[in-house]
Parts: structure tokens; sequence; C-alpha cells
């Protein structure tokens, strides 16, 4: 019992005779300060000029250069028809184009707009087969 007192005493007596410590912050004049800030702007141009000076470990890494493939030309497919019936097709085309262009400036003489489909036919009909769709196609686009 008489330690517990003695113990509390002696805390007592510990905590009213301790002051409170305030820490200050250090403070410095302008001309310090300015100078801190050139001495830091002057060692970090030191090192700078430090890591310029020596060689870089690191290699440079360029670039790829990514090409893009070229793509292989289609195959035109062959679409077969029967040429009795495509040339009654291509023929009906050629004559339905010049009945709806009759009135047309270009076409004033009745052979002239024969003559220009006949071109027509026979343009496609190079690149093109009988036996082929496209030929009819091709005729009826340029015809446009």
């Amino acid at each position: 019992m008489t330690s517990k007192w003695l113990l509390l005493v002696l805390l007592i007596s510990l905590t009213s005779c301790s002051v409170p410590s305030t820490k200050r912050r250090k403070t410095y004049s302008r001309e310090t300060s300015k100078s801190f800030e050139e001495i830091e702007r002057i060692n970090a141009i030191e090192r700078y000029k430090k890591l310029r000076e020596r060689p870089s470990r690191l290699k440079t890494i360029k670039p790829k250069k990514y090409a893009r493939k070229k793509r292989a030309p289609k195959k035109r497919k062959i679409y077969f028809t029967d040429p009795e019936d495509q040339k009654v097709e291509v023929d009906q085309n050629l004559k339905f184009f010049c009945m709806e262009k009759r009135k047309d400036s270009r076409f004033v003489k009745n052979k002239s707009c024969e003559s220009y489909t006949k071109s027509v036919l026979d343009k496609c009909h190079i690149s093109y087969d009988w036996n082929d769709r496209a030929l009819t196609q091709c005729v009826k686009s340029k015809l446009r």
C-alpha cells in the first residue's frame, strides 16, 4: 500500500514540474534562402552535365516499322451463262437504251445511237467472253 502511495506522489510531482516544449521552425533570412536556391540550382546543373558527359548504358531503341502485307488480287469468278440467252439480253439492253435516249441531243441521227451502243459492246467484248455474266454487267454499267 505504501508503494502505491509513493508511486502516485512521484507521478504527480513529475507531471506538475514538466513544461511543454515548443519546437520552433528554423527560419532563415531572405538572403540565406536565396543562396540555398542558387546552390540547389547550381548542383542540379552540375548533375545534368555529368549525366550528359557519361555515355548512356541503355541502348537506344528504334521504333519498329510495320509494313502492311500486300493483299493478293482477288481472282475474278466467272459465272457461266448460256451465250444465246446472253446475246438476247445484251441486245435488249442496247435497244432499250436507244429507245430511252432517242430525244437526247447527242443522238440526233438514227444511226448515231446504234453506233454508240455497238462501240460499248465492242469495248466490253474485248475484256469479257460471251458466256461470262460480267459482259452483261459491263454493258449495263457503260450505258448508264
